[in-house]
């Protein structure tokens, strides 16, 4: 598969681990139709883009093509550089061109083939000609842990859950990824998961893996961004705690510092 990296939309990454902010496009009431209480949460997103690394606009449920593209449209508006704004549909028909990069998730740990397998295949024309344009296309084997299962993520897509201590189970699906070539791994818990994925299920493949860890789900502090990524990610995503969040420049510093924390011990090897 021709598949790049997050490296290559964001060069920093392969010197440095990073965050990214994951923006639901279904919440139209957060992002691009605000009610009064999140009216300048967009704004606030781009205000301190120094923060994160880049922006992934997905969902679970309700994506359409239309408010995915709405939303990317806005944050263009309001300053932030399109080739930082990525899309990772959750089914074929979201694909547009009005992002900087694409992710195509195989989810190897679905029961349904559609998520599994086939959506790879169904859209492979429309990320070659979306390729065509320059955006660039990231595979990535996604990998559901405990609690995904109980989400909407997992309600949606079915998922052969890997529990929190089955580490062999993690392996197996590792070895998977790896035999079908996939050189970007996501670890996910869901979307307001109450703990992200465990520190030593994230240990375990990185002791394997020489590519890229992204881990999302359930991280609401700089204490557990740091944690996970002195475990071995490359990448954090987080998502939920923006939205809840009333002090978007607070939390965003905080989530930085522990970034920071851990490229200081991550540099220092």
């Amino acid at each position: 598969m021709q598949s790049k990296s997050i490296q290559d939309v964001c060069p920093e990454l392969k010197t440095n681990k990073g965050l990214a902010l994951y923006l639901d496009a279904d919440r139209t009431n957060i992002w691009t139709d605000p009610d009064k209480k999140y009216a300048s949460h967009l704004e606030q997103i781009v205000k301190w883009r120094d923060c994160y690394n880049c922006i992934i606009i997905s969902g679970s449920t309700g994506v359409t093509k239309e408010n995915a593209s709405k939303l990317s449209t806005k944050l263009q508006s309001l300053g932030y550089d399109k080739k930082r704004i990525g899309l990772l549909p959750p089914k074929h028909e979201v694909l547009s061109d009005n992002f900087g990069f694409v992710i195509i998730c195989a989810l190897l740990n679905s029961k349904n083939p559609y998520f599994k397998e086939e959506f790879t295949k169904i859209v492979k024309p429309q990320i070659n000609e979306l390729t065509k344009k320059g955006i660039i296309p990231i595979y990535m084997a996604y990998l559901l842990i405990e609690p995904a299962d109980q989400l909407t993520v997992g309600k949606v897509t079915n998922p052969d859950i890997i529990g929190r201590e089955e580490y062999d189970k993690a392996i197996s699906y590792y070895n998977e990824a790896i035999g079908l070539g996939f050189k970007t791994i996501s670890l996910e818990a869901g979307s307001g998961a109450d703990q992200p994925v465990p520190e030593k299920i994230i240990n375990i493949i990185r002791q394997k893996f020489n590519g890229i860890i992204t881990v999302g789900g359930g991280i609401k502090t700089a204490d557990q961004v740091y944690s996970i990524l002195k475990a071995g990610s490359n990448l954090v995503i987080c998502g939920d705690v923006l939205e809840k969040s009333e002090n978007l420049e607070k939390i965003l510093f905080e989530l930085h510092n522990g970034v920071n924390k851990a490229n200081n011990n991550f540099n220092k090897k």
